[in-house]
This record gives structure tokens, sequence and C-alpha cells, in this order.
């Protein structure tokens, strides 16, 4: 998006302010009117399985760029001692795409989002929209996508969504078409009001 760059360029400074040199890291930022705002920094890898999505998007993963990182770094030691840190025809700085594979903002292949799927009802779970999930399912961008078991079980007491810890599930979106991924994004927000149907306290169970 337009703002990647200076997000890019806040959390380098952000994470040069914490000393955090080495390692994997997952940042949130929020891009307000007055500029990027850090939310939090966690030195570790992320629970959700981001590999297919960046590795679509971008054609580099956070743990290729690690090990990188680490053997380039002991390249360099071997080399200062005097040593041969060998001539491997991968070796970083010789191509277009070694010089791609350590810039900060990659180059983007295909348009990507995860979307955290919002629950807006708070009661006893009583029908689930399938159709809707098939159709999430089976659109063009739909890379993956999942539900979490408390959203499909009948009978279960569910609660509106009001944090990541509380979402429905997610949808992993793909296209190389930036229309036709906008327009799929724009249908999953549409959808998402009616996935869930729920009997409120006092109500009889009939709809």
């Amino acid at each position: 998006g337009p703002d990647a760059d200076v997000v890019a360029q806040y959390t380098k400074e952000v994470l040069s302010a914490l000393d955090v040199r080495w390692g994997i890291s997952h940042n949130e930022v929020i891009v307000t009117e007055d500029g990027p705002r850090l939310v939090e920094v966690n030195c570790r890898q992320h629970n959700m399985d981001f590999l297919p999505l960046v590795m679509s998007c971008i054609g580099r993963n956070i743990f290729d760029v690690m090990l990188s990182g680490y053997r380039d770094a002991y390249d360099s030691k071997i080399a200062n001692d005097g040593g041969d840190a060998g001539t491997r025809d991968d070796k970083r700085g010789e191509s277009t795409q070694q010089q791609e594979a350590t810039s900060i903002v990659p180059s983007l292949r295909m348009h990507g989002a995860m979307m955290h799927l919002v629950n807006y009802e708070g009661g006893i779970l009583q029908s689930i929209n399938e159709e809707a999930l098939m159709e999430i399912q089976n659109m063009e961008s739909t890379l993956d996508l999942e539900v979490f078991a408390p959203f499909l079980a009948i009978g279960n007491s569910i609660s509106p969504t009001k944090d990541i810890c509380t979402d429905a599930g997610w949808v992993q979106l793909v296209n190389d078409d930036e229309t036709a991924f906008q327009r799929d994004y724009d249908r999953i927000i549409e959808l998402m009001p009616t996935l869930f149907g729920v009997a409120k306290s006092g109500d009889d169970g009939a709809e």
C-alpha cells in the first residue's frame, strides 16, 4: 500500500531503538493522521502460518530472511578472521534477486491480506450461514480460511468480537488482480454480520 515504505522504516527504527538485532519479530503499527504509531513488538514468530500468504505476495518469508542474515554474519566473521567464506553462487549482492532479498520493502507480486472474521452477535449460537461461508471459500481470492470451533457448535454461547483473541476465524486472500482482490475483500466485510445467528437472553429460540 501507499504507506508501506513509511511503516517499514518506522518499524526498523523502533527495533533499533529497542536494540532488537537478531531473530524473528512481528510488530503491530497503526497508521494515523499524524503518522505511524507503535502498538506492540513481539520478539518471536507469529502463531499464524503466514508462509503461503507471504510467499505468494513477495516471494520470500521471515524464516529464509533470518537464516540468510545468520549465514551472512557467519561468512563475514570468517572473512574478517582471514578464512574463506566460500564462493557460493547465491552470495548476496551479486544479482538483482539477491539485492531484492535484503531490501526493506520487497516488490509486491500479488495483493494479499489476512482478514479476521468479526462476530457481531452475542448469545446462544442458533444458526450458521453456511451459504455465506461457502461463498467466501469459493471466492477467486481465497487462499485459505478457518472458522474457529466455538462458532461451529450450535448451542454454544458466543460473544461479539472485541479483539484478536475473540474473532471467529480468518481468511487469507491472494490475487494478482487488484480489482478482484478488493471486490472479494469488500464482499467478506459485507457478509460478516450475517455469518452467525444467535438466540439472545430471553428469546424462545424461534427466529
